[in-house]
C-alpha cells in the first residue's frame, strides 16, 4: 500500500543513481544510527555504503530497489542472493510512511525469498520488529558495528 502523496515509485536502481543513494543513506544513517556506532564502526559503515561498493555489489549480483519521487531517491533497499537484507534506508523525510515495508516487500517478492535475515542495528530492530522480522540471538560485534541477527518468515495459519 503506497500511503505517500505523490506515490514514490519503486524500481532497480540504475549505475547512475548511486551516488545519490549512497547521500540518502548517509543521511538517515548520520539522523538515527551513527552516534551508536563507535569510529571504527562508523568507517565501516560509511566504506559499506560508497556508491562504488554498493554499484559493484548490485552488479555481482545483489538485489536492490530504489524509491524514487520525482527522480530523486527516499529509499533504498538492497539483499544478498542468499536472502540476507544488507541495507533498508529511507530518508528522514519519509519515514513511518510504509515506505519501509513497501521496499522491504518488492526486494522480498523479486528475490522470491520465504525467508529473510537482517543484521540489524539495536537502534532499527524495531523498525524491522515491525516487518515481522524476530530477533534470532544475542548482539553481535564486528569491526566496531553492533548488530542484533533477525529472521522473517511468513506467518504460518493453522490449518483449520
Amino acid at each position: 500500500m503506497n500511503v505517500l502523496d505523490p506515490p514514490v515509485r519503486i524500481v532497480a536502481p540504475t549505475a547512475s543513481q548511486f551516488a545519490a543513494i549512497e547521500c540518502l543513506i548517509v543521511g538517515a544513517f548520520s539522523k538515527s544510527i551513527a552516534d551508536s556506532y563507535d569510529d571504527e564502526g562508523q568507517t565501516t559503515f560509511l566504506a559499506h555504503v560508497d556508491a562504488k561498493v554498493m554499484a559493484a555489489r548490485v552488479a555481482s549480483g545483489h538485489l536492490a530497489r530504489v524509491g524514487l519521487l520525482g527522480g530523486r531517491p527516499v529509499g533504498y533497499v538492497e539483499a544478498r542472493p542468499d536472502g540476507h537484507l544488507a541495507l533498508l534506508f529511507v530518508d528522514v523525510g519519509f519515514q513511518t510512511r510504509g515506505l519501509g515495508r513497501q521496499l522491504f516487500e518488492a526486494v522480498r517478492i523479486a528475490g522470491g525469498w520465504h525467508w529473510m535475515t537482517v543484521d540489524a542495528a539495536p537502534v532499527s530492530a524495531h523498525i524491522y520488529a515491525a516487518l515481522g522480522f524476530k530477533a534470532t540471538g544475542p548482539e553481535v560485534i564486528s569491526q566496531g558495528i553492533t548488530t542484533v541477527p533477525m529472521l522473517w518468515a511468513p506467518v504460518e495459519t493453522p490449518a483449520a
